[in-house]
């Protein structure tokens, strides 16, 4: 079994330069047991200091499948029942009807605070100063919820924020350590952390980002920003070890056959309807139940100020098991995620190819 990492470095090193992404690390795993990192370009603009294979990067909304899994896991232990109401819980009357299964695939009509303006403004005003629970809240869940429980697909930090605190009051633990005793332990990620503090992101690589600069400069946004906007919690991790994380999952390190699936059952975004092959999300996952070049894949993507995170995990291609995971440290994030497309296309057409993969 090989991989060209010559050609698989020179793609990577190619879409750095197209975009002017300072540093890109990249991994790639083959049939869950072999897991190569790539990485192209920087981590430090100032000094021009290569970007090393164990630099760590924040991977945004890829925390909610972390915390999907942790969930899911939880249910499997008997410690939680997906069709319970937050209500159980929390007292926050809008809220109260909607089930935990709800929350993981964004079906329970609540608001994301990623759609407020103000929200935005604040971030862009006062990025050192993260609004309170109390805060979103008030903000998001003024005019009730924006659906009927279980009715539609619409996307929601706000659903994961409640399951943040969902978690640690049912375990007792901060989420940090019901990540790190239910996923990064058992799967072995030695990098992965739940970053909370201006002290905990001072520890990453540098991300560089337009937004906090009047005069459009970029700006390494460890030096302005709080972590604690991302009020769904945000985890932290090398590419290789987000790549044996989808492993994980998908080899049954976590998660037995029916709670996997569970996991991968996907509902219809409506905004792909017309797609033949259209995006659905799942408990903490987007993906396709079959595409015309790699089958059915899962995965989801990450973005906010200095980072883009994108890993898909595709279980049946051309025979094959076949993760990708891609970090970069400049936003806007969508280059990840075309990157990782990218990477699986290339992938695909090797592995459709190439005799050597046994």
């Amino acid at each position: 079994m090989s991989i060209d990492l010559a050609a698989l470095r020179r793609l990577v090193d190619e879409t750095a330069k197209e975009h002017g992404i300072p540093g890109i690390s990249v991994a790639v795993g083959l049939d869950r047991q072999s897991v190569w990192p790539v990485v192209s370009g920087v981590a430090e603009l100032a000094t021009n200091a290569p970007l090393a294979p164990a630099a760590v990067f924040p991977v945004y909304s890829i925390t909610k499948t972390f915390m999907a899994v942790a969930t899911v896991c939880l249910a499997q232990q008997g410690r939680l029942d997906l069709e319970t109401p937050l209500g159980r819980w929390l007292r926050v009357p809008p809220v109260a009807s909607v089930t935990l299964r709800q929350v993981l695939n964004h079906s329970g009509g609540i608001p994301d605070y990623g759609r407020f303006k103000s929200y935005h403004t604040a971030v862009q005003t006062t990025p050192g100063q993260p609004w309170t629970l109390d805060q979103i809240l008030n903000t998001t869940l003024a005019g009730g919820l924006d659906f009927p429980p279980g009715q539609e697909f619409r996307y929601s930090n706000t659903g994961y924020t409640l399951l943040k605190q969902i978690l640690q009051l049912v375990t007792g633990r901060s989420l940090a350590r019901v990540l790190t005793d239910e996923v990064f332990r058992p799967v072995g990620l030695a990098s992965a952390r739940v970053v909370e503090t201006p002290a905990d992101l001072a520890e990453l690589t540098p991300g560089y980002t337009e937004l906090f600069s009047v005069s459009g400069d970029l700006q390494d946004m460890r030096r302005v920003y709080h972590p604690g906007w991302v009020a769904t919690g945000l985890v932290a991790a090398t590419a290789e070890d987000v790549a044996r994380f989808l492993d994980g999952v998908f080899g049954g390190a976590l998660l037995d056959p029916p709670y996997l699936a569970m996991l991968c059952d996907l509902l219809p975004v409506p905004q792909f309807a017309a797609d033949p092959y259209p995006f659905g999300y799942g408990l903490g996952l987007m993906g396709k139940r079959s595409s015309p070049d790699y089958g059915p894949f899962y995965g989801h993507e990450g973005g906010g100020p200095g980072y883009g995170a994108a890993a898909y995990h595709a279980p049946a291609v051309h025979g094959h098991a076949l993760t990708v995971a891609v970090l970069i440290n400049r936003d806007p994030s969508e280059q990840a995620g075309r990157l990782a497309f990218r990477l699986l296309d290339w992938f695909a057409a090797e592995l459709d190819t190439r005799s050597d993969y046994h």
